[in-house]
């Protein structure tokens, strides 16, 4: 099972998320993954951090790239450059994902769509027609995140008012 969940850009996807999370464990439904919470400043957002799903430990995983130059373009994506033990914890939490398990990945963007960020850890195991896949995607890429899946993975959007009822209508099929 395939799902995206999408939503506009800085619109609550990771906190509808979260309470879906927190939904499906109280099902005691298994989850792996993690969430991308935002980490503000004066400025606004500086970052994203990971936190792992059920440990909820958290570590930097995107910053602003403010200033620099010359960074690893592996490690870039738009202002924002991956923070390089944030993304292979990401990447480790993936791998560690058991069959069994409902995987949460919040979020998947354009560097995935490059085959870089996470995807390393994540292409692979979207190829198990046997794992369950909840993927977060900013509305202006869910479509090519759909193509890129192939056999039209559901589409949840965070903005529908009955979004929780909908995605776990999907999670039970």
């Amino acid at each position: 099972m395939r799902i995206i969940v999408s939503g506009p850009l800085h619109a609550g996807k990771t906190t509808r998320v979260r309470a879906l999370v927190e939904a499906l464990a109280a099902r005691a439904v298994p989850l792996a993954g993690y969430l991308s919470p935002a980490v503000r400043s004066d400025d606004g957002i500086a970052g994203y951090d990971l936190e792992a799903i059920g440990t909820g430990e958290r570590a930097p995983l995107l910053r602003r790239a403010v200033g620099e130059r010359g960074g690893a373009p592996e490690l870039t994506v738009g202002s924002f450059r991956f923070v390089a033990a944030g993304l292979e914890r990401a990447r480790d939490i993936v791998r560690r994902s058991g069959p069994g398990d409902f995987l949460v990945v919040d979020e998947v963007g354009p560097a995935e769509l490059e085959g870089r960020g996470v995807w390393p850890a994540l292409g692979p195991l979207l190829e198990d027609p046997g794992r369950s896949v909840l993927l977060v995607v900013r509305a202006s890429l869910a479509d090519a995140f759909r193509r890129r899946l192939g056999g039209r993975p559901a589409l949840v959007r965070t903005d529908d008012a009955d979004f929780e009822k909908r995605a776990l209508a999907e999670i039970a099929r």
